[in-house]
Parts: structure tokens; C-alpha cells; sequence
């Protein structure tokens, strides 16, 4: 039989909000990923999968907006997107980041760090708070 999917977990950033999709859009590809105050939503529960993606309970997948991810863009998009098991849904944890494949981390933009509906975007690598990310215990 197969085997159970791990559980689902919130994603908890550097400024102890939780990595959500905008609700209203949840099923709809593009819909804004941000920051929000924790409230265990399914907008806000996520698996890291076998393959690297970071799959949302909804059933969608942390995606860099493709131009964004192959021009290494500081500020990039990321959104909720159908997983294809594409270069631009792959991430990896490392030194308490989630880095996609192209090397750049998933980063709050530091002025709304602490505000419910920060921006979520990829950025180069520097160890900031606001690229500190934890799956909940």
C-alpha cells in the first residue's frame, strides 16, 4: 500500500509569521504567497516533498515565477502554482533557508517582516532574519 504523505506543517519565518496563500485565490495558480500571523489554515500548511517541492495542503506548489528565477532576480516573484516538478519548484533547506534551485533564498521583504500580508520574494542568500525559515514541530 502506499505510503502516507508526511504531515503537512506550518512554515514558520524569521519574524514568527507563517508562509500563506492569499485565501480567497488559494486553487488559482499565481495566487500571492505571503506572510501572516499563524493561524493553521490550510492556506498556511505545507510539506517539503521528495522531489523538492513545497506543497501546499491545497494541493499547490511554492513557485518562482520562471523569468524571475532563470534572471537570479533580487525581489523576485513567488506564487502558488500547479506542481510540475520544474527547476523553479525545487528547494532545498540549508543554514536555516529554503533555497531554490537557482541558489537564491526565499526572503520577507525586511520592512513588513512582521506585518500580515508581507511580501514573499526570492533574494540573494545573506543569512537575514527575513530569510530564516522553520518547519513547525
Amino acid at each position: 500500500e502506499p505510503e502516507s504523505l508526511p504531515p503537512h506543517k506550518s512554515l514558520l519565518s524569521g519574524g514568527g509569521n507563517c508562509l500563506d496563500i492569499h485565501a480567497p485565490d488559494l486553487r488559482n495558480n499565481g495566487a500571492k504567497v505571503q506572510g501572516w500571523e499563524c493561524n493553521s489554515s490550510v492556506q498556511q500548511s505545507w510539506r517539503l516533498a521528495e522531489n523538492g517541492a513545497v506543497v501546499n495542503q491545497a494541493g499547490k506548489c511554492l513557485d518562482v515565477h520562471a523569468p524571475d528565477f532563470h534572471g537570479h532576480i533580487n525581489g523576485g516573484k513567488v506564487q502558488a502554482w500547479d506542481c510540475h516538478g520544474g527547476s523553479n519548484q525545487r528547494w532545498r533547506i540549508e543554514n536555516g533557508s529554503l533555497v531554490a534551485d537557482n541558489g537564491m533564498c526565499l526572503d520577507v521583504h525586511a520592512p513588513d517582516l512582521y506585518k500580515n500580508g508581507a511580501k514573499v520574494q526570492i533574494w540573494e542568500c545573506n543569512r537575514s532574519v527575513q530569510q530564516k525559515w522553520l518547519f513547525s514541530p
